[in-house]
């Protein structure tokens, strides 16, 4: 018998007759048992010991989860075996100013940055630096070192030097409504959504619109195998020269990413094969509002509510 790539097997001892059924339901045994061993083949979800909440971000070769508390923020790092806690930035914040955090993002490099309670906050690896954010900052992308821009009320911002400093400077962009979500496949093609689900592009230099034909704020614009838009309601929508909505989703989906492309929600953690979804892993559960994956050159990291979870890539 032929071996198929990527799946173990087991010795099925299947005894023939002279009728036909009976064939047939040996082969659908066998065909059931391929299946099966197939799935149960794939690597499992880890679950990280106190890493609850928070978001992740993943380089190349690494991965950051970041995570606010009483006591302020909380960054511990991936290096593909363990993770590690990171001194977090001193700050001087007014006392009564509430602790807002967003997504962060990491360079390939593995620099990362996230926009909290005003500034735009940068981690080396060896020391914090700390930016003024822009008004409203919703948003950050960063696909490479020299590439890290910021969306937010009414603009879209690039991290470039300014004088003797370093800042975010309007990007080469019109006047927007409230910007919410950016993403793309390279520095020389990116995408942005707004809160009233407004979509454009930048490419060879201009911008074109491609609505998403809702009126929901776009959460975040993913781009890998395809292009993806997910909304503030948990809708997943596909661009093939317009935008469609998934129709065979597991459910509610609650953040994308990865270059396998992932999706989290209340169903767990799936990824698209051929086409279709499916569920890799129930996670425990997760809400809605708190929820991101990435992936590094060797692992899946998704990140939730009800935790954390690592998982070697095939």
């Amino acid at each position: 018998m032929r071996r198929l790539p990527g799946l173990s097997y087991h010795w099925v001892l299947l005894v023939f007759s002279s009728r036909a059924t009976k064939a047939m339901r040996s082969l659908a045994t066998l065909s059931a048992f391929v299946c099966a061993s197939a799935v149960a083949q794939t690597t499992p979800w880890q679950r990280a010991d106190g890493l609850a909440g928070g978001y992740v971000a993943c380089a190349d070769d690494r991965a950051f989860h970041v995570r606010t508390h009483q006591l302020g923020l909380e960054i511990q790092v991936w290096n593909g075996t363990a993770w590690s806690e990171t001194p977090p930035p001193a700050l001087a914040l007014p006392r009564r100013q509430p602790r807002t955090l967003q997504p962060p993002v990491a360079t390939p490099d593995g620099r990362l940055l996230f926009a909290y309670t005003g500034r735009i906050l940068a981690w080396d690896g060896w020391e914090w630096t700390s930016y003024q954010a822009p008004p409203g900052a919703k948003a950050l992308w960063a696909p490479a070192a020299n590439h890290v821009y910021a969306v937010g009320a009414h603009s879209i911002t690039m991290l470039q030097p300014v004088d003797d400093r370093i800042a975010f400077v309007p990007y080469r962009a019109p006047t927007w409504i409230s910007l919410s979500g950016i993403g793309g496949a390279s520095p020389e093609e990116l995408w942005i959504g707004s809160a009233d689900g407004g979509l454009f592009r930048h490419r060879e230099g201009q911008w074109e619109s491609h609505p998403l034909g809702v009126r929901e704020e776009i959460r975040s614009v993913h781009v890998a195998d395809d292009t993806w838009a997910l909304t503030s309601e948990g809708r997943l929508f596909r661009f093939d020269d317009e935008w469609r909505e998934e129709r065979d989703l597991p459910g509610q989906v609650a953040a994308i990413g990865g270059v396998t492309t992932h999706i989290v929600g209340s169903f767990g953690i799936a990824r698209r094969t051929q086409g279709a979804w499916a569920v890799e892993d129930p996670l425990g559960g997760v809400a809605i509002e708190d929820a991101s994956v990435c992936t590094t050159d060797h692992h899946v990291i998704a990140s939730a509510t009800a935790g954390t979870w690592v998982r070697e890539r095939e």
